[in-house]
């Protein structure tokens, strides 16, 4: 195997003519493989298998590296597959469908108790801050995203029902609680919201300003 990628590193030199730079990624990368290959017994690279591929991918995985670099060590390996197949008639790419595990999804930061008492704790000395005092309980209340909670209307809120409807990503609809909190806070917000409507009346837009 090692006589292969020593064949195929030339061929990157000599008619791709890749940096050193890149040369020595490509090189690194592979004799992992190699290493990985014989430790498992197999020395030529005719041998592998997806299996085997798969099994060095976790090997990565399980060393700590990071999906980039596994994805970057696998790309080197498929080049090389398909090197082999194209100038030595192997018809098998065993890095051909193999995938890099997938980057974790982070969570976003959420607030915690104390944290939102005190974003929370602001006087309602004027009109607006009734509005932004009313935006932050809903936002609070109901888990909206900031886009849902612009486009929220005055005919959205079912007081009664404690309900809210709510417009999300593909227009789609759905129905969530709202605390009687908020519902308090929407309350005093709307006794003054007339004040600072625009003229058109913002298509009903609960949450407006005198810009509308």
């Amino acid at each position: 195997m090692a006589r292969a990628i020593d064949r195929f590193l030339v061929y990157l030199r000599d008619v791709r003519q890749l940096s050193h730079h890149t040369l020595s990624g490509y090189q690194r990368d592979l004799y992992t493989l190699r290493h990985h290959c014989l430790e498992h017994g197999k020395s030529s690279a005719g041998e592998l298998v997806e299996a085997d591929i798969r099994q060095w991918v976790s090997q990565l995985h399980r060393r700590g590296l990071a999906g980039s670099s596994i994805q970057r060590s696998l790309s080197a390996a498929r080049s090389f597959f398909n090197y082999l197949g194209r100038e030595e008639g192997r018809p098998r790419n065993p890095a051909a469908s193999v995938q890099a595990p997938r980057k974790p999804r982070k969570l976003p930061k959420t607030l915690d108790a104390d944290q939102v008492s005190r974003f929370l704790a602001f006087q309602e000395d004027s009109i607006i801050a009734r509005r932004d005092r009313a935006i932050a309980e809903l936002f609070y209340s109901s888990g909206l995203r900031l886009a849902e909670l612009a486009a929220i209307d005055t005919t959205d809120i079912d007081r009664h029902s404690r309900l809210l409807t709510v417009t999300g990503k593909g227009n789609k609809t759905r129905t969530v609680p709202v605390g009687s909190v908020a519902l308090e806070a929407i309350q005093r917000w709307l006794e003054v919201r007339p004040r600072v409507a625009a003229d058109d009346d913002s298509a009903a837009a609960l949450f407006t300003s005198n810009q509308g």
